[in-house]
């Protein structure tokens, strides 16, 4: 299962949701996450999200605890939680120079369901 909850605002209980699609999954199941992170440059993705909400979509930048809670009870694959191109870098063509954790701005993971 893949989810990209920085579409879905904190009214909407996105933990929630995230939990119940899990609940339907068989022990063994895996989640990948993306999301979008202020953490590093927070002006510029205030402005990015009032972009998205003057048309009509929500769009929630979080902090990484808050991005955390959506990996609550699962196992998570090495490395973690990482800020994208720090996720098995090792697998990817390297690229010079590498971008800062600014210009990228979205945390991902995986986790398995024990």
């Amino acid at each position: 299962m893949s989810s990209t909850p920085h579409f879905i605002g904190d009214e909407h209980d996105p933990w929630g949701l995230v939990e119940q699609l899990l609940a339907a999954l068989p022990a063994g199941s895996y989640l990948a996450v993306s999301h979008l992170t202020g953490d590093f440059r927070p002006e510029a993705w205030d402005k990015v999200a009032e972009v998205y909400r003057k048309q009509g979509v929500t769009m929630k930048v979080r902090s990484r605890p808050e991005i955390e809670r959506f990996l609550t009870g699962l196992d998570l694959v090495e490395p973690g939680l990482r800020i994208l191109p720090e996720w098995r870098p090792e697998l990817g063509e390297p690229t010079a120079p590498a971008p800062s954790d600014a210009q990228v701005s979205v945390y991902g993971a995986v986790a398995c369901k024990p």
